[in-house]
């Protein structure tokens, strides 16, 4: 009889810290405040509220329990490593802390701290993402607000390991930048290729790709829409209308080729899309045009049926795998 290997083993991690001390609370102001932050002096660590302090079963649902959450893993090997991010606080609050399970005995410091980031505008459903490099000791952390705007926050990996370091004034290493589409459309779902490249799903259907340089902070980025449609279906893309082709959600009606889960090659030569109607596009960065569009189960597509829409609340899981024989 043959035994099931082993990939993996379940380790339970304690969300709570142990003590609000390892709870440090930064806010992060609109981009209508920025000019009136308080001065770096007047920075300081805020203890955050106990489970028993919560009034009622609601109450402790919208502070304790997460809207959206997920585990990262750097690309560097030095420790902290993984994280775990949580959006509490009917979504005003983005939790981040360090899940390693060990670390190097050179490493003089344990990160312990837990860093809760206050959006003031609150954050938008599939409005988060982290990203880093490998020659850099900074996590860096992207929110889409629900006022449209895209926060760019470079947190040094020392924030979650001391907490003075964590006090450092927030106009340092929080930027804002609202994109101009952003303005006459509604961000459904953010991708961090890298810290420095980053793709938006519209609610029209299109798409949008924000650069940076490296040497640049996240207060300006070069944006590029990608869209199949003609410059008149954009148009009316764009134009809040009824149409049977529109998928309501919270409020909003998304187009059916929306994105719901957004994937770049390796080398950003392409960008590959699962949209709502269950099909799977990929993009030529190069080009912007679009190179492949498919049913994920090599079905016709039909666009009046039910059954081929994917639920824009649960995000797709899209991995690429390299090809080594190839």
């Amino acid at each position: 009889m043959y035994e099931m290997l082993n990939l993996y083993v379940e380790t339970a991690i304690h969300l709570t810290p142990p003590t609000s001390d390892l709870v440090i609370t930064r806010p992060i102001p609109s981009a209508s405040s920025l000019q009136i932050l308080p001065r770096p002096g007047s920075s300081r660590a805020r203890t955050s509220p106990t489970p028993g302090q919560a009034k009622d079963g609601v109450s402790y649902s919208q502070q304790f329990l997460a809207s959206q959450g997920s585990v990262y893993f750097r690309c560097g090997k030095a420790y902290p490593r993984t994280f775990i991010w949580r959006v509490l606080d009917s979504n005003r609050v983005l939790e981040l802390r360090c899940a390693d399970l060990a670390r190097s005995e050179h490493e003089p410091r344990e990160a312990l701290l837990t860093i809760r980031l206050e959006v003031q505008n609150g954050i938008a459903p599939g409005g988060v993402e982290l990203s880093d490099t490998e020659d850099q000791d900074v996590l860096h952390v992207f929110i889409i607000t629900t006022h449209k705007e895209l926060h760019t926050l470079a947190v040094p990996l020392d924030f979650f390991t001391n907490a003075e370091n964590s006090k450092a004034d927030s106009r340092k290493w929080c930027k804002t930048f609202v994109p101009s589409s952003f303005t006459i459309d509604t961000p459904h779902r953010l991708y961090a290729h890298t810290p420095f490249e980053l793709f938006v799903a519209l609610d029209s259907g299109r798409l949008q790709r924000l650069t940076r340089k490296a040497e640049d902070d996240g207060s300006y980025w070069i944006q590029d829409n990608f869209d199949d449609a003609s410059w008149g279906a954009s148009l009316r893309g764009m134009v809040k209308w009824r149409s049977n082709h529109l998928i309501t959600y919270e409020s909003r009606s998304l187009n059916q080729t929306t994105a719901n889960a957004m994937i770049a090659s390796s080398d950003s030569s392409h960008l590959y899309t699962i949209c709502l109607n269950h099909t799977l596009r990929v993009w030529s960065l190069t080009t912007g045009k679009l190179v492949v569009s498919k049913d994920l189960l090599n079905r016709p597509i039909q666009p009046q049926d039910p059954h081929t829409i994917l639920s824009p609340a649960t995000p797709s899981f899209l991995r690429l795998f390299k090809d080594l024989d190839s």
